[in-house]
């Protein structure tokens, strides 16, 4: 479908518009899975002004050992634990951020 460029991950952004009509991207890497895109058609977005893409992509999800899925489980808990507030719950389940933090610090 449409791709508004502002509302994309900076970086899966910077390669899918860096691309012209009928182009595929590189491997890009994301959390849990790489993306490859390939821009289908262009346009001018009519309220940004920017250019909108529209775009087809393929996810693969690669086979993890446990040591490699411990470490991503870390990194997204790191950038988790970035961006939010002490007092916001995670998952509605009563774990706060805070208290996310508190139980990290112990293990480390």
């Amino acid at each position: 479908g449409w791709v508004a460029q502002q509302l994309m991950l900076p970086e899966h952004q910077e390669p899918l518009f860096a691309l012209e009509v009928g182009a595929v991207s590189d491997p890009v890497e994301g959390p849990t899975a790489y993306y490859i895109y390939k821009v289908e058609e262009e346009r001018t977005n009519e309220v940004t002004e920017k250019r909108d893409v529209r775009a087809r992509q393929i996810v693969l999800r690669p086979q993890l050992d446990d040591e490699e899925r411990a470490a991503r489980s870390y990194r997204n808990v790191v950038r988790l634990l970035k961006k939010r507030a002490d007092d916001e719950e995670i998952a509605g389940d009563g774990l706060t951020v805070g208290r996310l933090r508190e139980i990290v610090a112990q293990i480390l």
